[in-house]
């Protein structure tokens, strides 16, 4: 009654392209049915992306998504976009609804061509021999810390180590052509021992500037909060707080080039810290593999400018 209610709509889950919906697939068992196909598609998506919808937390930080799912091979069509079923992992900003705006994304096709993408370049690809189109796949996308890998049916085909400008955190995408595609199970579970419960803005109370900074608000947003804090060497640009936890992780976009000085309770942890280059709603800086406990920390901008939007903060697994 609740899912005829809403139309099969599912909670939790925010279509972006396409259209997901629950129904029947077979005798007392229901699926994520994607309902959009070429013949049904409007006009004026023309120039709009394909199917995919995006689930989960911004601070979602080391886990895996695991999908069970099954191809539409009825659905005749030719189409742009192909007969595909896709994750994506660490989704922070997405206006236009791409599978490939996600930080890290694997796709599968049905001629058994997989690809592996970070941020939107092809980093990888491979074929898997004797798909069999008619029974459901399982197919997994991992993250831990700068580790990524992904399985078809519990073989590993992909495993790559992210060494620059490395995504910690963001949503799901699961993305597909404009066919029947089936999810019939979608089940993440969490790696490693830390999570990012708590994330706060450039501008909250806990955070005490040093020097001079400049603070703007109303900006764009893809933004925290829609502000930015900029500081740099020459104003002696610093910034302190303190938080419960085993870590942090400074976001912000980097303009230009920077080095920071970052001090953990009173000792420097590293004379020189070069921030990566970041886009928006993206750690550029992480101090993990502290004690779990009260500490404060010390930044300090020593060379070029540097932009704060939020910090988050890390902590051991109860």
């Amino acid at each position: 009654m609740f899912l005829q209610q809403r139309g099969g709509t599912p909670r939790y889950l925010t279509d972006q392209g396409g259209a997901f919906e629950v129904e029947r697939v077979t005798q007392g068992q229901s699926a994520l049915v994607q309902q959009i196909t070429e013949r049904k598609r409007a006009l004026d998506w023309e120039y709009s992306y394909a199917p995919s919808l995006t689930f989960g937390d911004d601070r979602w930080h080391n886990y895996e998504v695991c999908v069970k799912m099954k191809f539409d091979v009825k659905t005749q069509q030719n189409s742009a976009n192909g007969n595909y079923f896709g994750i994506g992992l660490y989704q922070v900003t997405d206006v236009k609804g791409r599978l490939n705006s996600a930080a890290y994304s694997f796709k599968l096709s049905t001629d058994g061509h997989y690809e592996f993408f970070k941020h939107d370049k092809l980093i990888n690809q491979g074929y898997i021999d004797g798909m069999d189109l008619n029974a459901p796949h399982e197919v997994i996308l991992s993250v831990l810390d700068n580790h990524i890998w992904a399985k078809v049916d519990q073989k590993k085909v992909i495993s790559y180590k992210d060494l620059i400008d490395v995504s910690y955190s963001g949503r799901v995408k699961l993305g597909s052509g404009y066919f029947h595609t089936e999810v019939l199970k979608i089940q993440v579970n969490q790696l490693g021992n830390e999570i990012m419960p708590l994330r706060f803005d450039n501008l909250d109370s806990l955070i005490e500037y040093e020097g001079i900074w400049n603070h703007q608000c109303g900006l764009e947003n893809t933004l925290w909060n829609r502000t930015l804090s900029t500081g740099n060497k020459k104003e002696r640009s610093k910034f302190r707080f303190t938080f419960n936890g085993t870590g942090i992780a400074l976001f912000g976009r980097q303009a230009q080039s920077s080095q920071l000085r970052i001090e953990v309770d009173g000792t420097v942890w590293k004379d020189v810290v070069v921030p990566e280059r970041a886009a928006d709603k993206t750690e550029n800086t992480i101090l993990k593999g502290l004690e779990e406990g009260k500490h404060e920390i010390l930044v300090s901008v020593i060379s070029g400018e540097y932009m704060l939007d939020a910090i988050g903060v890390f902590q051991q697994l109860e």
